[in-house]
């Protein structure tokens, strides 16, 4: 299962002015859970299917803390 940080800042030095989900639509990513990170302008977003990604979007781990803490499935942790 994957997961993935998509950074509003780096998307925004990279020309990309759209919403998140919009840029994330167009390049075929797929995912089934978004949650804004407003103090990092982050969005995480969790159970992903991908191809190729920007640099302003990159994959992450998901824990036994953050799993609890947002009150996601265990199926989600993959660290």
């Amino acid at each position: 299962m994957k997961h993935l940080r998509y950074d509003c800042m780096g998307a925004a030095y990279a020309g990309e002015s759209r919403r998140p989900q919009e840029v994330m639509r167009e390049l075929g990513i797929t995912f089934e859970r978004a949650i804004p990170q407003s103090m990092g302008d982050k969005w995480w977003l969790f159970n992903c299917e991908h191809g190729e990604l920007p640099g302003f979007i990159t994959e992450m781990k998901c824990d036994d803390w953050m799993a609890k803490q947002y009150r996601l499935p265990e199926a989600y942790k993959n660290a």
